[in-house]
């Protein structure tokens, strides 16, 4: 592990989990993946470099504490096999409060020891987001591989990106449910034909190339739910600081008003912002969803700008509700057409491969004035 280094751009610490030789070295190849998926998180390019600032990150002002599992997929064997204290505390030890992981067990799609691992940390430590790749084994049901079906995850799948037409879900993206008929993936973002950071595989090159689309370039193409992860691992950043910097309170900054959000209501704050997106279906057409969640999309494509409140510039009204206990109901009044609540908790870990994994299993409703109830999720 390397010496924090907090006062640096980007990187602040970097801890690697590399195979021991002769198998590959603790930095990435060349065109790597880890490079291009910590580019959508947090990339910035500097001014000098003005073709790659187009392709900035989604939090670009974010730095990142890496662990680096490797840097080829079958050598995720050499992953930490305790992630509950072996990956997530120097992340979180080191101020990271959202967790990007663009991997996981292809063939391990059951509640297993990783997903119990992770939904431990997680409760344990009640402002921790995890955010995980769906993977690409789509378009079949019940193909989200572990870590990505744990509980209290943000479970990513992957829409085509704006240059196609971002509101169609891509054929590779995993879909749920998981085995235990739990709603995943959470939410969908642009995974397909991505352009971000690109390694020129060299430990001390320092890259900092001003081209695009030459073997020297430092913008690469790439696709996967890899790719929609890091941009929903940003977008989760930026609603944390949101929280942090007060504007939940009048739509406007307000230091005062700082608040330190829980990962149920960072996660609340994503789903709550989703709308659905066509897919493909058997009939080999295009598809309006007609249900949320849905297994192939869950609750849709993400937009930060349908839930991300700053007063009299928005056309709606936030109101959130944090670690609180319920034992009823929340009452609320509301004065405009459409109304949207979203439920979120962080449940305590289950038993590894359990039937039912869930220990709290809450339902949310909706009773109007005239005494009418109205179940989520278009259920009755």
């Amino acid at each position: 592990m390397c010496p924090v280094q907090p006062n640096h751009r980007k990187i602040v610490s970097y801890n690697s989990f590399p195979p021991p030789p002769p198998y590959p070295s603790a930095y990435d190849w060349y065109q790597g993946h880890g490079t291009h998926v910590s580019g959508i998180v947090a990339g910035a390019a500097g001014p000098n470099y003005i073709l790659a600032t187009q392709y900035n990150g989604s939090a670009p002002g974010a730095k990142i504490v890496f662990d680096d599992i490797s840097n080829t997929e079958p050598y995720l064997n050499y992953l930490p096999w305790d992630l509950n204290n072996s990956l997530y505390p120097h992340a979180y030890g080191n101020g990271a409060r959202i967790h990007s992981n663009s991997w996981g067990r292809k063939y391990s799609r059951s509640y297993d020891f990783q997903c119990v691992e992770t939904d431990s940390f997680m409760y344990d430590h009640d402002d921790f987001l995890v955010v995980f790749a769906a993977g690409n084994s789509g378009p079949y049901p019940f193909s989200i591989g572990s870590p990505g079906v744990a509980k209290n995850v943000l479970s990513v799948g992957s829409s085509l990106n704006s240059q196609y037409k971002h509101t169609d879900l891509s054929i590779f993206s995993s879909r749920g449910p998981t085995f235990d008929l739990r709603n995943k993936p959470d939410i969908i973002a642009p995974g397909q034909n991505i352009f971000s950071a690109s390694s020129d595989g060299i430990r001390n090159s320092y890259q900092c190339a001003n081209s695009i689309g030459l073997n020297k370039s430092c913008i690469l193409e790439m696709s996967g739910t890899s790719m929609a992860t890091p941009a929903v691992a940003g977008a989760a950043a930026i609603v944390r600081q949101y929280f942090e910097q007060g504007y939940q309170v009048s739509g406007e900054r307000s230091d005062d008003k700082s608040a330190n959000p829980s990962s149920a209501l960072v996660k609340a704050m994503i789903i709550q912002s989703s709308k659905p997106l066509r897919s493909f279906g058997s009939d080999m057409s295009w598809q309006e969803s007609t249900e949320s969640p849905s297994p192939e999309q869950g609750y849709g494509l993400l937009d930060l700008s349908s839930v991300l409140w700053f007063g009299p510039d928005s056309n709606f009204v936030l109101k959130t509700y944090d670690r609180v206990e319920l034992y009823t109901a929340l009452l609320c009044y509301i004065w405009r057409n459409q109304f949207r609540a979203t439920l979120v908790w962080t449940d305590p870990p289950g038993s590894m491969y359990a039937s039912k994994s869930l220990i709290s299993d809450l339902d949310l409703f909706v009773v109007d004035v005239n005494g009418s109830t109205h179940y989520g999720n278009h259920r009755t």
